[in-house]
Order: structure tokens, then C-alpha cells, then sequence
């Protein structure tokens, strides 16, 4: 069966996958995934959810959403999530319905959308509470929202250390964030004497925005910085927005 394909990595290691898919002449000729016709109306609400993400890529959004409501009638914490979006961009109440439900499987991804959620409505406590959930299951993107958090003091205390540790634990999945990582290190100092000189932490920011090729994460950490900053501005926010602004 199709899995939501993943792997823990180890510290300072990094992940290459080749993923080979075998699939009948027919079906490659038609462009469809017969067997999950089959397995769907059998229950399946794995095949279930597929048919409907290739409804989606398909422009079929109302046979998609129907989709997406029986695998998520079945459990399927994806099928929630997407079902969830789905209804939540046509303004429907029900969506929150459907993002509690994913987020409550244990689901990172939804975890970290139900954090957005409370933290657009204001209530940062429970968007950390959310972003702590998905953090432990080592969601860099929940790591980097909680790390922003902590710099600034919005719904959680000021931690310096707690807000590095975070950073250093996204950067194990994310490559291009070991670049942050790495000039902070650089100091001469232990890290510990890091944490309480923040102009040091200002250097490795910089050092790390600057890079050519700039990564995902970087660009993340960054635009949350710049975002939160709105509500605590800081020495740390206006570099880096004077980074992005000013080339």
C-alpha cells in the first residue's frame, strides 16, 4: 500500500530516498490507479482519500470533497485535514470541525494548522499548546513557530535557550537551517554563553539570510521573526527586515 513516506533522522545525518512506483500498462496508458476503485468501494479509506487527491490534482473538487468526507467518516486523519481545507476556503463553519477532529488523531500537520488557527484568533497559549504537540513528533515547522514564540515572549515566557534548542532540532530535518546553526556555533564561547549575548544569535541569522540559494526553513524562521515583531518589535526583527528589504 502507498505510505506517507518518511524517516527519522539522526542527528547530522541526511535523508536520500528513491522511490520507485510499478504500475499496469493499462492504467499508465489511462493515467488512473485501478485498484483503488476496487479497495475504495471494499472501505478502504486509504484508497478512498488517494481517489480523491487525484480528483483534487484533477480540477474535480466537489467529487474530491466527497472523497475526502467518506475517508474522513473512516478515520483517516489526512482525509480530515484536507476536507477541512477544503470547506474552510468555501467559508463553511464545519471546517473547524473536521481540523479538530485531524488534529486530535495525533496528526502533526493538522496540529500545526490548528496552532495557526488560535494564534490568527489571538490566543497564543493554545497555539504553543498545538505547536508543542507537533514539535514533539519533530514537526520543524511547529519547532520553528514555538522557537519564534519563546524569542518574543507571545503566549509563552522569554527562553533563549528553549528557543535555540528548538532551532537546533528543526535543523536536523531541514539542511538548509543547519546554516543558522552552524555560525551561532561558531562563536568562540560555549553555547550556553551564546544564548545570553542575542547579538551573537543576530550574526548567525544574518550569516545564514545571506546565503545564496536561501532554504525553506531559513526563510520561515525569518518571516515569523518579522511577523511577530509586529506585536514585540526587536533589534533582531529590524536587521533581518533590513536584510530582505535591502537586498
Amino acid at each position: 500500500w502507498d505510505v506517507a513516506h518518511g524517516v527519522h533522522l539522526e542527528r547530522d545525518h541526511s535523508r536520500v530516498s528513491l522511490i520507485v512506483w510499478l504500475k499496469p500498462a493499462a492504467d499508465v496508458e489511462q493515467k488512473t490507479t485501478s485498484w483503488y476503485e476496487a479497495e475504495a468501494k471494499a472501505g478502504s479509506a486509504d484508497a478512498t482519500y488517494r481517489l480523491g487527491l487525484q480528483a483534487q490534482i484533477d480540477g474535480m473538487v466537489e467529487r474530491a470533497r466527497d472523497l475526502f468526507l467518506s475517508a474522513a467518516e473512516n478515520d483517516h486523519p489526512y482525509a480530515k485535514l484536507h476536507l477541512s481545507q477544503q470547506l474552510s476556503n468555501l467559508g463553511q463553519a464545519r471546517a473547524i470541525f473536521w481540523l479538530v477532529a485531524a488534529a486530535t488523531t495525533g496528526f502533526p500537520n493538522a496540529q500545526l494548522c490548528m496552532g495557526d488557527a488560535m494564534r490568527q484568533s489571538g490566543d497564543f497559549p493554545q497555539a504553543n499548546a498545538m505547536y508543542e504537540l507537533a514539535a514533539s513528533q519533530d514537526d520543524y515547522s511547529a519547532q520553528l513557530r514555538l522557537a519564534a514564540a519563546l524569542t518574543f515572549g507571545l503566549g509563552a515566557k522569554l527562553n533563549a535557550y528553549m528557543a535555540w534548542h528548538l532551532l537546533v532540532e528543526a535543523s536536523v530535518a531541514e539542511p538548509g537551517l543547519r546554516e543558522l546553526v552552524a555560525a551561532v556555533k561558531s562563536e568562540k564561547d560555549g553555547v550556553d554563553e551564546v544564548f545570553a549575548h542575542w547579538s551573537r544569535l543576530d550574526r548567525g541569522l544574518q550569516a545564514a539570510v545571506r546565503c545564496a540559494g536561501m532554504a525553506d526553513a531559513e526563510v520561515s524562521l525569518a518571516l515569523h521573526i518579522l511577523m511577530e515583531s509586529v506585536h514585540k518589535p526587536s533589534n533582531l526583527a529590524l536587521k533581518l527586515s533590513g536584510l530582505f528589504f535591502n537586498g
